[in-house]
């Protein structure tokens, strides 16, 4: 069967008619806990890790929407309540944002566990930094945008050990870190902290404008999905 990525997987899930199924919503925490678990739930946004090994399925459910940032690749087949079923090839890494997804349920056809952080957005009311401040724009080396549309950006920052970045601001934003270390934070207002961050930890900060330096001895990575609107 002819592989499509998460990106062209997600238009074809939305072939169906999303809107008409929002209201009998089936969600996947509920109907299938051992592979989706709730790590951040908020007003603003819900975080979920999901989590399929080979030959797994999960149950049928719906997605309201979300970004998607694959942990740990592999093949998905994706099994549309009404349409013709087809494999995905999701790869480390990969970014997607889908609106909401109608019922459906998938099967892990491939060699290898499949891990994948779920973003769901709730609001977006947040106006964006101004271009000063832009995290992405100030801090070019270390901050990498991989994907921006009228309710959120997503970027990845990478701190090697002693980089320092320069002041910055953020709408409110969640931050998932893939790569752990120890970091000082610097707030505007001369207050600071320090913090060690581990793998899978994450956080949830309303509008702040700061700057961190890596005081430890490994790269740091974080995944930042700011909330926000055009």
């Amino acid at each position: 069967m002819k592989k499509i990525p998460v990106g062209l997987a997600a238009i074809v899930l939305l072939a169906g008619n999303a809107s008409a199924q929002s209201a009998a919503g089936i969600d996947p925490v509920a109907v299938s806990p051992d592979k989706y678990k709730v790590v951040l739930d908020n007003e603003q946004v819900r975080v979920v890790e999901y989590s399929l090994k080979p030959g797994e399925k999960d149950n049928t459910h719906t997605h309201p929407a979300k970004v998607s940032y694959v942990l740990n690749g592999g093949t998905l087949k994706i099994f549309p309540e009404s349409g013709t079923p087809f494999s995905s090839e999701d790869r480390t890494g990969d970014v997607a944002w889908m609106n909401a997804v109608p019922r459906h349920f998938v099967e892990n056809t491939g060699t290898t566990p499949v891990r994948i952080v779920l973003f769901e957005i709730k609001q977006v009311q947040f106006p964006r930094v101004s271009s000063t401040k832009d995290p992405a724009l100030v801090n070019p080396t270390s901050i990498k945008v991989k994907l921006e549309n009228d309710s959120v950006r997503v970027m990845e920052a990478d701190l090697p050990p002693g980089f320092q970045e320069k002041l910055h601001a953020h709408t409110p934003y969640v931050m998932y870190i893939l790569n752990g270390g120890k970091v000082r934070i610097h707030l505007e207002d001369g207050r600071s902290r320090e913090s060690e961050f581990k793998p899978g930890d994450v956080f949830f900060s309303n509008p702040v404008t700061h700057w961190a330096k890596n005081i430890g001895t490994s790269s740091i990575k974080v995944l930042i999905v700011e909330i926000h609107h055009k």
